[in-house]
C-alpha cells in the first residue's frame, strides 16, 4: 500500500478537500461572495456496474474532466442498487448510498453533480461535455471562505483522521463529511460484455451519510478526529489501491 497526500478546498451546497484511498472532505455549507481560498469542485458521479448507458457517457465523462487541473476538482462515484443488484460497490455500503441517493433525488443512472447542480444528460454527447466544463469553470470563479487541512494515519484496524477548519467568516449550519473512495478497481461485472475498469467508488462516509454538524466564526480554526474501520472492502494489495 502507498501513502500519498492531496488536499484542496470548495464550497457550494459543498465544501470539498481530499486525502485518497481517496479519503474526502465533504463540508456541507452555504455559498458565499466573500471568499479567501482557492476552491476544490466536488464532482459526484451516480453509477451501476451493469448500467449499459454509464458506459456510453464516460469517455464524454473523462473529456470533460480533462479539462481541468486534478487539483481542481475530485469526483466520488456512488453506485446503486439498479439496474444491477449485484454491484460490489452497492453490496459493500448500502446504506450509505441509499441515503446519498435520496438526498439527491436521483432515479437514474448515470447522473452526473457538479457541486450539488445535476448535469442533464443531453445529446449530441459534445454539448453534454461542454455544460459540463462550463459549470465547473462557473464553481471555479468563486473562491471559498474556508480552508482545509488533514491528516490520515494508519493503526492496525483503524484510519486516525485530524481534520482542521479554519474559516474567514462567521458561518452557520455546516456539516462536515469524510468520503472513502476507491481510485480504480479493473473489476468487470460477471458474465457480461462490459469494459473493466471502475474509479472512486464510494466505499465509506464518516461518520456516516448525516456527517458532523458545527458552525465556526471568522479566524477560527476548528479540529474534528475520527476513527473509522480499516477494513471497509478494499485491497491493500492492489497498486491500484491509494491513501492519498
Amino acid at each position: 500500500m502507498r501513502l500519498k497526500n492531496r488536499f484542496g478546498v470548495s464550497i457550494s451546497h459543498s465544501v470539498v478537500g481530499c486525502l485518497g484511498l481517496s479519503m474526502l472532505l465533504l463540508l456541507i455549507a452555504p455559498a458565499n461572495p466573500a471568499c479567501a481560498y482557492d476552491r476544490m469542485v466536488l464532482i459526484e458521479d451516480f453509477t451501476n456496474t451493469r448500467c449499459g448507458p454509464c458506459y456510453y457517457w464516460a469517455p464524454y465523462f473523462e473529456q470533460a474532466r480533462e479539462a481541468f487541473d486534478e487539483d481542481q476538482y475530485v469526483v466520488v462515484a456512488i453506485h446503486a442498487w439498479w439496474p444491477g443488484a449485484d454491484d460490489p460497490w452497492w453490496l459493500a455500503n448500502q446504506g450509505e448510498n441509499r441515503a446519498h441517493i435520496n438526498e439527491y433525488g436521483v432515479h437514474g443512472v448515470p447522473s452526473f453533480w457538479v457541486d450539488g447542480v445535476n448535469v442533464q444528460l443531453v445529446n449530441p454527447p459534445n454539448s453534454f461535455v461542454a455544460n459540463f466544463i462550463r459549470e465547473v469553470d462557473r464553481r471555479l470563479e468563486t473562491d471559498s471562505p474556508i480552508a482545509m487541512d488533514a491528516r490520515v494515519g494508519i493503526f492496525e484496524d483503524l484510519f486516525h483522521t485530524t481534520v482542521n477548519v479554519t474559516s474567514d467568516e462567521d458561518l452557520n449550519s455546516l456539516k462536515l463529511r469524510l468520503a472513502m473512495v476507491e481510485i480504480y478497481n479493473d473489476y468487470r461485472p460477471p458474465n457480461s460484455n462490459y469494459p473493466p475498469g471502475h474509479h472512486d467508488a464510494l466505499l465509506d462516509l464518516i461518520p456516516d451519510n448525516d456527517g458532523t454538524n458545527f458552525s465556526i466564526n471568522a479566524g477560527e480554526t476548528l479540529s474534528f478526529s475520527f476513527q473509522s474501520p480499516r477494513d471497509i472492502g478494499w485491497d491493500e494489495d492492489m497498486g491500484d489501491d491509494d491513501i492519498m
